[in-house]
């Protein structure tokens, strides 16, 4: 039996529950969109149907979530950043800024790589979170600013768009 999750974790549950509860599936594997397999894990831990996770990286999964029936085969994106951050800090790496976009991988991958990083003698100087495709208007005035004061310590940067209707759209995403 096959459904597309068509990446939108607002019909998951339906469709997991379709796939358990009329279809009589023994075993679930997908997805790759970590939303969909949050609602996935949800229906297969309450029914007790096992779940294969073969991509989607949120750690909750097999984390706070996980159950016997439940497993992984790939990684969480805690751990490519854990990884990605020792390796920064052991090159002699000292300060960096991270952005990503504001959703669970990126803030999974980003967790990682500061805990790493900072265990390893490296400061974070600036996180960035981007909270819509033309937010990335935004990185532009991030990396100006720290091109042309380096050594100053910033913990946190707000940056006016670089276009006014990058501040309308961004305000409606």
């Amino acid at each position: 039996v096959r459904v597309d999750d068509e990446s939108d974790p607002s019909k998951a549950t339906d469709n997991v529950n379709k796939l358990i509860k009329r279809d009589n599936v023994d075993v679930i594997v997908g997805t790759v969109h970590s939303g969909v397999a949050m609602a996935m894990a949800k229906a297969a831990k309450e029914s007790g149907t096992l779940l294969i996770v073969p991509n989607a990286g949120a750690a909750a999964i097999t984390g706070p979530m996980c159950a016997p029936n439940i497993f992984r085969s790939s990684f969480t994106m805690w751990q490519s950043g854990y990884a990605m951050g020792e390796v920064a800090a052991k090159k002699g790496h000292k300060k960096v800024v991270t952005i990503t976009w504001k959703y669970a991988a990126g803030d999974e991958n980003v967790k990682g790589f500061k805990e790493s990083f900072e265990k390893n003698g490296g400061t974070v100087v600036i996180g960035g979170i981007l909270s819509s495709t033309l937010l990335t208007l935004l990185v532009l005035p991030i990396l100006y600013r720290l091109a042309h004061r380096p050594d100053e310590e910033l913990e946190d940067v707000t940056a006016e768009p670089v276009h006014p209707q990058a501040a309308a759209a961004s305000q409606n995403s």
